[in-house]
Order: structure tokens, then sequence, then C-alpha cells
């Protein structure tokens, strides 16, 4: 039986946060490397974005034609550290492939410096419609993409039953990992890992034929 899911893309937009004319490529380095050492050295608290213009030696109007607010420019240099330290697992089973993706991204907020400041940037994002759209539409889509990819996958090998909605498994990953990362448990408990990801596993895994007596 075909799957649901096959040939179905996330809702949103590529990622595409640059806001003004194309960027001068090492410019843009310069810049997010200041700002990535300056968030280490000063924490997101103290991080501004004039502090940036003069490391970098760049104007403060650029990075704002670039990025058009403090939490856009943190936010790449959050994806750059993703996609540098979450690889998507490939274990042949669906199970253990999430259990390493989460505890990669649990160890990715718990030792990079724009993982300390991702709970920062979720609580301005609450505080700011325009944030929370582009949060939406471009940020979030690109950070499901791995998740999405694991399932996928695993339904083609046959392990999930037809008709599975991702996007809610997803979501429901996705609100597991935020709400222990809101309330400062996101210690490497594998147990705890696990035995989340098994509850929602058995519930969208096909059932074994029973075997002939």
């Amino acid at each position: 039986m075909q799957n649901k899911n096959e040939g179905h893309t996330i809702t949103g937009h590529a990622s595409n946060r640059s806001t003004g004319c194309k960027r001068n490529l090492s410019t843009s380095k310069a810049i997010l490397d200041a700002a990535a050492t300056l968030l280490q050295e000063r924490g997101y608290t103290n991080f501004t974005i004039e502090a940036v213009a003069r490391r970098a030696g760049a104007s403060k109007s650029t990075i704002y034609r670039w990025w058009s607010c403090k939490m856009h420019l943190l936010l790449d240099i959050y994806a750059t550290d993703v996609e540098r330290m979450i690889v998507i697992p490939d274990f042949g089973n669906v199970e253990k492939e999430l259990i390493s993706i989460i505890r990669a991204i649990w160890k990715l907020w718990r030792e990079t410096p724009s993982g300390q400041a991702y709970k920062s940037m979720i609580a301005e994002a609450q505080a700011a419609p325009s944030a929370a759209g582009h949060w939406r539409s471009k940020f979030l889509f690109e950070r499901r993409k791995k998740l999405f990819f694991i399932l996928q996958r695993a339904a083609e090998r046959g392990e999930l039953r037809p008709g599975v909605a991702f996007e809610i498994v997803i979501d429901m990953l996705f609100g597991f990992c935020w709400y222990r990362l809101l309330t400062d448990q996101i210690d490497d408990d594998v147990a705890v890992i696990s035995a989340m990801v098994h509850e929602i596993v058995l519930g969208i895994s096909r059932e074994k034929e029973a075997c002939p007596d």
C-alpha cells in the first residue's frame, strides 16, 4: 500500500534569510565569524549588532540589510552549528535513529554558544509577531527536515504503518525536546530519551504479522 506521505513536502518556504541585495561572501563570512566569537565571549544578553560591526569591520547598515534583527543573525549561526554537529544517523531502525539525533540536538544545546542562546531566542520569538513568523516559515522548516527524512526513510523500509502523519510526529518530538530545554532538563539522559521515542515509535510502527504455529 502506498504511504500517503510519499511526495509530501513540509509546509513552509526554503530558507533565505537575506533581506537585501546579494551578499558579498567574504563580508558575510566575516560578520558570521565575528558574531559567533562575540556570542561565545559575551553570551546572548550582551550580544549586540554594534559589537559585531566593530569586530567584523562592517557597517551596521550592511548587517541589518542582510539580517533584519539580532535574532536572525544568531539563528544563522545556530543553523551552521546544526549542520556541523547533527548528522542524520543510518542504523536501519527508526527508533535508534530518533534516539541518536535527539541526543545530538541536546548535546548542541548544552555545549555550543548558539545552543545555549537558543532558549532565549525562543522566548524572543514569542514576544515579536514578525520573529515568530520568521521561525514558522523559514527557520523551523529547515530544522524539521532531518526528522522528516528519518521518518520518510523508515516508511520506505516498511517500518511504519501506512498513513502516518509525519508532521504530527515531528510536532510531538519537537514538543518533547523543547519542554526539556525550557525546563533545563537536557542532560544526556538516554533512558528518558529512549522511553519517549519508544512510545512514539510504538504508535506509528507497522504491526508485526503473527508467526505461524
